[in-house]
């Protein structure tokens, strides 16, 4: 059973709590608030009867705040390559070998915190460090203690490369081989989950933001949260419709692919990569034609060829044929080519209120609050290609555009996103910006030998990189993947 963090936001985010008897890394720069959330946690378990905790940190570190019983233990470089504990009930030097069986028989502690982890390890020989850190944390989690450790160190982000951002926005760009990435990233291995934490410029101001990294078999949010410093602590700002991430996702109908990961994530952002070889749209027209079997409205976001073009053949051929769609209301169509209702060709005869072309003023943003604004309260699924729209937008212009669509768009109940990104053609700054921001991802490539894979990038529960064939069948959807 999950432990509480003492916020009910943070708990949603790591899919009901810290896991019990596992070992949770806060990973970040300098103030960004990993001490005030460690606190918070074991705060939580201030109530818990009989239960003790255990706070470890180092000199000139801030004591464990409002603990009342919980065990301190203040760490010190001592002589000779000893390390000297200062704890309420003793003080005494011990080797690094000895550490930490000394430390965890002061248990068994149901909750235990290892604050500033790569501190401690530079107080002596920072191999002889990491390894009596990791080997603390290997002996609590075999006494069933819940640990959190804290470390100083980058984190790579949408926001930029590896780095620290203090709170005075100072940055500080990281070297490759510093010793505390070094325990940082030995400490991220062993882990169970890992959490960052980094800060970033938000109209000026500096904020602290922090996503799940890695929750090893435990179904979480894998979306950017925003951290706010109060006078009680740290607490994670939910963001709007923190939904289960493990609720029911889209099912294609496409057999063999919805096993890989439950299908696209329902009412978030599903990624799917593609090389030009390899499509995406033998699945993306299956989940269209399926929705609209159940009743649901589709979007494209597309070049006006391929809506007429590739789409339109595949969903003939498995649903109704794309005019016709429009037609019942079924489907509409925002063009990322035509410019200005003026410039579209006479010959081309969809519905115009189902057509939607860029306007000069507002552009792909206008249409899309447009539609919106329509479809409200409707099951929908939205397929965007990325591509198509950057001859009309900068990849900058496609980021705040992601930012306000996932505010105000995706907000909506009922509407599903799929991006379909191809990373030659964007670039892989921006294929991996949208990989990162959504809820899943999954990728599909021709290998040298002329077969077709699709793989899982990104899931909620983190079981990734599962490789499968995808192989053409003679009925629709006409692939199946095994």
């Amino acid at each position: 059973m999950p432990l509480t963090t003492g916020d009910p936001a943070f708990d949603a985010l790591l899919g009901g709590g810290v896991p019990e008897g596992s070992t949770l890394l806060l990973r970040g720069g300098p103030g960004t608030g990993k001490s005030r959330l460690a606190a918070g946690f074991l705060r939580a378990g201030a109530d818990t009867r009989g239960a003790d905790r255990l706070w470890v940190t180092t000199v000139g570190r801030a004591s464990a705040p409002a603990h009342d019983d919980a065990t301190v233990i203040t760490v010190a470089a001592g002589e000779d390559g000893t390390l000297a504990l200062a704890g309420s009930d003793s003080n005494e030097s011990v080797t690094p070998d000895e550490f930490a069986a000394n430390v965890a028989s002061r248990g068994p502690f149901e909750r235990a915190v290892v604050d500033s982890a790569t501190a401690l390890a530079r107080l002596v020989d920072p191999v002889a460090g990491q390894r009596a850190l990791l080997d603390l944390l290997g002996r609590l989690e075999a006494d069933g203690t819940t640990c959190v450790a804290t470390a100083a160190g980058h984190v790579a982000t949408r926001h930029g490369g590896p780095r620290d951002v203090a709170r005075d926005g100072s940055v500080a760009h990281v070297p490759p081989g510093r010793p505390r990435e070094a325990t940082a990233d030995a400490l991220a291995v062993a882990a169970d989950g890992v959490l960052a934490l980094w800060q970033a410029a938000v109209d000026g101001d500096y904020h602290t933001f922090l996503r799940v990294q890695k929750l090893s078999g435990i179904a979480h949010d894998t979306r950017e949260h925003r951290l706010a410093h109060t006078e009680g602590g740290a607490r994670v700002v939910s963001r709007t419709r923190n939904r289960d991430a493990a609720s029911p996702g889209l099912p294609t109908g496409v057999e063999g692919f919805d096993a890989l990961a439950g299908g696209v994530a329902r009412d978030r952002t599903t990624v799917f990569e593609y090389d030009g070889a390899a499509e995406h749209w033998p699945f993306t027209a299956a989940l269209c034609a399926r929705t609209v079997e159940h009743g649901g409205t589709v979007v494209l976001i597309t070049a006006l060829g391929t809506a007429l073009g590739r789409a339109n053949d595949l969903l003939a051929a498995q649903a109704v044929p794309v005019r016709e769609l429009m037609e019942r209301d079924s489907l509409y169509l925002i063009d990322t080519v035509t410019r200005g209702a003026e410039t579209l060709d006479p010959a081309v005869s969809l519905p115009e209120a189902n057509h939607l072309v860029q306007a000069v003023e507002g552009g792909i943003q206008e249409s899309i609050r447009t539609l919106v604004g329509r479809l409200a309260g409707q099951p929908t699924l939205a397929v965007l290609e990325l591509s198509p729209l950057l001859h009309l937008v900068t990849a900058e212009e496609v980021r705040q555009l992601f930012y306000w669509a996932d505010a105000n768009v995706l907000s909506v109940d009922g509407i599903s996103l799929v991006l379909a990104v191809n990373r030659r053609l964007v670039g892989d700054a921006l294929a991996s910006f949208c990989v990162e921001s959504a809820a899943k991802g999954f990728r599909t490539w021709q290998g040298p030998a002329g077969l077709t894979y699709v793989s899982v990038s990104k899931a909620s529960t983190g079981d990734t990189g599962r490789v499968r064939v995808v192989e053409p069948v003679d009925d629709p959807p006409y692939v199946r993947v095994r």
